[in-house]
């Protein structure tokens, strides 16, 4: 293993440790538990955000470690229509991976391509 890659393997572990979230992460009908931490959120200027900031938002991004995705059981890289469900106490939160402004809807969030991030718009449950 190059030098590279153990650094980013050393950091995603870390990661995962200090500001890893559970994820239900669902492709078609099946539902996987993976590790993931959100990256980047985009609010609309015209919602408020209130209570635990969840209104308004109206795209997010996740990084996911490819090793997990592949450890819970998923086959192959993230895709367009997958979803994932954050909870926040006793509020769940779906996001559904979506092409946007013709990008895919996932890229690689590394140049040692362990961690994905994935791009993601709310979605009704």
């Amino acid at each position: 293993m190059s030098r590279m890659r153990e650094g980013m393997a050393h950091l995603a572990r870390r990661m995962k440790e200090r500001v890893g979230v559970p994820l239900a992460y669902t492709r078609g009908e099946s539902t996987y538990t993976v590790s993931g931490w959100p990256s980047r959120s985009a609010a609309s200027e015209s919602s408020p955000t209130a209570g635990n900031g969840l209104l308004g938002v109206t795209e997010k991004e996740y990084l996911i470690p490819a090793l997990d995705l592949l450890a819970a059981g998923v086959i192959g890289p993230p895709a367009e229509g997958d979803r994932i469900t954050e909870t926040f106490g006793s509020d769940q939160v779906t996001y559904e991976l979506m092409a946007s402004n013709g990008q895919p809807p996932w890229r690689w969030a590394d140049e040692a391509r362990a961690m994905y991030r994935v791009f993601c718009k709310p979605v009704g449950a």
